[in-house]
């Protein structure tokens, strides 16, 4: 668990270090619009799409990955979920740069709403042992295994 929560956590603070300098440049410096009228109404369109599509992606996506893992060793699950995890948290970061890249071209804060919901779905998304355990179908014998891996290292 060590290794996804130093994973966990350098996605967060980096993600959030970008965001704090994307709303310090907003409010210093201004941000004005490169696209007006129309397109930025398709912008948006494409946008918000792009932003669907990565959460769908981070999470039903990870979760069919994860169903395939049933039956499988306890190392070689392990392995594969800290796999899945890290990509889960690639797509999250992917909807927080794509509220970035909103911010920018349009030059409407309001983007910045995205990003705080893809900070969200990162923090629920923290690796833990009962989501382990869940995530994993694993049973007791597989948590007694999961403990003595833990401890060997």
């Amino acid at each position: 668990m060590g290794l996804l929560n130093k994973s966990w956590k350098a996605v967060m603070i980096s993600l959030i270090l970008l965001d704090m300098a994307v709303i310090g440049y907003y409010f210093l410096a201004g941000i004005e619009s490169v696209t007006e009228g129309r397109n930025n109404i398709i912008l948006s369109y494409a946008l918000m799409l792009l932003m669907v599509v990565c959460v769908f992606l981070a999470g039903k996506g990870t979760r069919r990955k994860l169903q395939k893992l049933k039956g499988k060793e306890l190392p070689k699950k392990l392995e594969r979920y800290r796999a899945l995890l890290i990509k889960r948290f690639l797509f999250y970061g992917m909807v927080n740069f794509i509220a970035i890249i909103g911010v920018i071209a349009s030059g409407q804060i309001s983007y910045m709403i995205f990003s705080v919901i893809s900070l969200l779905l990162i923090v629920l998304s923290k690796p833990t042992e009962l989501k382990l355990k869940v995530e994993l179908a694993l049973g007791e014998e597989d948590m007694r295994m999961f403990e003595k891996l833990r401890f060997e290292k």
